[in-house]
């Protein structure tokens, strides 16, 4: 990874960084493979040093505890570093292969189940499988870059964005409940809207998402107008999205 790369996202961890510069951070993530990865790896990384502390810790109230011998306690200590290392390197090797943590439970459950509806439903003529694949396999961050490379390819050759109606809705569901970039996801969702009822079943779930996306915004007036559109009640949404209204 780069320096400048690095630094750049240690700064954003920090909380360092202007809102303007937050703002081309999460532009930036989209279309840059490198940071991307960097973040999820540097998110692992603290991830595994906090339960390592936390392990150690456990480890030394333990011998203490015990009250073993000045020798023993030693021998404890240097074996409980070795297995709190080895621990810790395994944990990260497996981390680093998975995605740093949803910001909710409730963001989560609602993503993973649009995925076990896409092990179905993703069949878009001609997408490619790399993006298909990362999805099914819940790697979201992978995801993004793969179908916007598609997307990007399709429009290059002439095509609409908005005419692979499966991997925008797919892409919105991400932006939503895995990057929290709520105007994307409205970008994206608002390429299906159209396609609602066409034999899909995903497509009837559309508004709903497009919903939450715009209250999540803080454009609760849209959300109010596509409410009454498709006659969705306060009570269809979950209270996190109804408590928006107000």
């Amino acid at each position: 990874m780069k320096e400048s790369v690095y630094n750049r996202i240690q700064r954003f961890l920090n909380r360092e960084m202007s809102s303007e510069e937050i703002k081309n951070f999460d532009q930036d993530l989209e279309k840059n493979a490198d940071l991307m990865e960097g973040l999820a790896s540097e998110l692992a990384i603290r991830k595994a040093a906090n339960e390592n502390r936390k392990a150690a810790i456990k480890q030394k109230l333990k011998t203490q505890n015990q009250r073993p011998t000045r020798n023993m306690t030693t021998t404890i200590i240097r074996v409980a570093a070795v297995f709190i290392l080895l621990i810790g390197a395994f944990g990260l090797f497996q981390i680093i292969n998975r995605e740093p943590a949803f910001l909710s439970t409730q963001d989560q459950n609602a993503l993973e189940n649009i995925v076990v509806e896409a092990q179905v439903n993703l069949n878009t003529a001609g997408a490619d499988d790399e993006g298909r694949n990362a999805f099914r396999e819940k790697k979201y961050l992978k995801a993004i870059p793969a179908f916007n490379r598609f997307l990007d390819t399709k429009v290059a050759a002439g095509a609409d964005r908005c005419d692979y109606n499966e991997i925008n809705f797919y892409l919105g569901a991400i932006y939503l409940y895995r990057t929290n970039d709520y105007q994307k996801a409205i970008e994206h969702f608002a390429c299906t809207e159209a396609t609602k009822n066409n034999g899909k079943n995903y497509n009837n779930e559309i508004p709903y998402f497009l919903i939450v996306a715009n209250l999540r915004a803080g454009q609760v007036q849209e959300a109010k107008v596509l409410m009454g559109k498709y006659r969705i009640q306060p009570s269809d949404l979950e209270p996190k999205e109804a408590d928006l209204l107000e």
